[in-house]
């Protein structure tokens, strides 16, 4: 079965170009949940089918969640090269994915192979500045590395890109490899990064121009659009992708916080709790989605609950019970009060 067949999202194409906006809605909103930003790579492939059918069916679904969503995000066929960086990372050429086997083939076995798609990622993480030789080498083998195995991994990667090229995507323009400098045009490509950081954008936008209930629908994105650390599987000699990771990781962060304090506000305790589990899956010492966490706990009567998270915090925090009483801590302050309170 070709991946075109296995599409997931081929299934909810009826229902996304139904004529009732109920059931266009109810789909958009599973299919995001389940499958968050992919849905619209998913969607962008379909929209370049050989079949005509599901080619128009493909573009009114994402024209439907557009619409749906208010998102300006990857509404077309998917054109050029497309790259997901947060998880593992996924390359996508014109309407083709990437598998390994492309990568291992080129190399000749997995070591080559991770240097390739490594050099591909420092690349996409340098942006529109390049990079020289010296520090891409550094980037990916530190200082054990000789000039002759860098040539000999940019020459696979141009050539296992030239394999499954098409006429949107023009490799020779895209990867620039000049004596000293190495160049990977950001105008040849998007990533889901660039996406994620739009949404962050237009949240903050938002919420400062009309208030947070107008900036959920764009925090919402925001979370669909996080699929774990910044180029997780990517080896890096010298951690040079660690302070990306670390922004990337916080903006996902706050915006979970803004959702569950909207959550919070509206008596959606389950939500907000279900919102501030996400954040803290990522980062298990946010104390501003710890407090709300508590405060959705308390509200909800579920106090058992509520002393674990706590718990869970102070570990996360490198603190312990003893230590953490009457700390200027924003989250023990929270607990002592919300324990007062009960007592009353």
């Amino acid at each position: 079965m070709s991946p075109q067949q296995t599409n997931p999202a081929r299934l909810y194409l009826p229902l996304l170009a139904d004529y009732q906006p109920a059931v266009r809605r109810q789909a958009c909103l599973i299919l995001l949940g389940t499958y968050g930003d992919r849905a619209l790579t998913y969607l962008r492939r379909l929209a370049d089918d050989t079949d005509p059918q599901v080619r128009y069916d493909a573009r009114l679904a994402l024209l439907a969640i557009v619409e749906i969503t208010d998102s300006t995000l990857k509404a077309k066929p998917l054109r050029g090269m497309h790259v997901e960086c947060f998880g593992r990372m996924r390359v996508y050429i014109g309407n083709y994915e990437m598998r390994d086997s492309d990568w291992t083939a080129a190399e000749g076995g997995r070591a080559g192979a991770h240097k390739m798609q490594g050099v591909l990622a420092y690349l996409i993480h340098c942006g529109r500045r390049g990079s020289s030789r010296e520090a891409l080498g550094a980037a990916l083998w530190d200082k054990d590395f000789s000039a002759t195995s860098l040539s000999r991994t940019l020459s696979a990667l141009r050539q296992t890109l030239k394999r499954h090229a098409d006429s949107t995507f023009e490799v020779e323009r895209a990867l620039v490899i000049e004596n000293d400098y190495c160049l990977l045009d950001p105008d040849c490509y998007v990533t889901d990064t660039m996406f994620f950081e739009q949404a962050c954008s237009l949240a903050t936008r938002v919420e400062q121009e009309e208030g947070l209930a107008a900036a959920v629908p764009m925090y919402t994105t925001t979370l669909q659009l996080y699929f774990g650390p910044y180029m997780a599987d990517i080896p890096c000699a010298n951690g040079w992708n660690r302070s990306r990771r670390a922004h990337l990781r916080s903006s996902f962060v706050i915006a979970a916080e803004r959702l569950a304090e909207h959550a919070y506000g509206q008596g959606q305790y389950s939500q907000c709790i279900d919102t501030c589990a996400l954040a803290l899956d990522a980062e298990p010492a946010a104390d501003e989605v710890v407090t709300w966490l508590l405060r959705a706990y308390a509200g909800a009567g579920l106090y058992a609950d509520l002393e674990h998270a706590y718990r869970s915090y102070l570990h996360a925090a490198g603190l312990d019970v003893l230590s953490a009483a009457g700390r200027q801590d924003s989250v023990v302050q929270l607990y002592e009060s919300l324990g007062r309170s009960r007592t009353r």
